[in-house]
């Protein structure tokens, strides 16, 4: 019994540069998360939303899937984005008034 290979796999070299962009993108977020830097929530969204990405291309290989479940995992992306930008703007809005 052999195990067949897709066409589309992605190599072993491919996944441990991946890995380590993670690594470097999680130190990054720790070293935002120790200065005092005035947009850190906002640069740590942007940095989890690149990690993200990340998981979801390579590790979960959604590169390779059809348009139809891209479309549903962008749409509840787009919700979760819509909800927490939502949020933060009220909770601004509070803050200044």
């Amino acid at each position: 019994m052999k195990l067949e290979v897709p066409e589309k796999a992605v190599g072993y070299s491919t996944l441990f540069f991946v890995w380590i962009a993670l690594a470097a993108l999680l130190a990054a977020t720790i070293a935002i998360a120790l200065m005092n830097v005035m947009m850190a929530v906002a640069l740590n969204f942007l940095i989890a939303t690149s990690m993200a990405l990340l998981n979801l291309f390579y590790f979960m290989d959604l590169r390779h899937e059809d348009r139809f479940l891209k479309t549903i995992i962008f749409l509840a992306l787009f919700a979760l984005t819509s909800i927490i930008i939502l949020t933060y703007s009220d909770v601004f809005y509070r803050m200044a008034g």
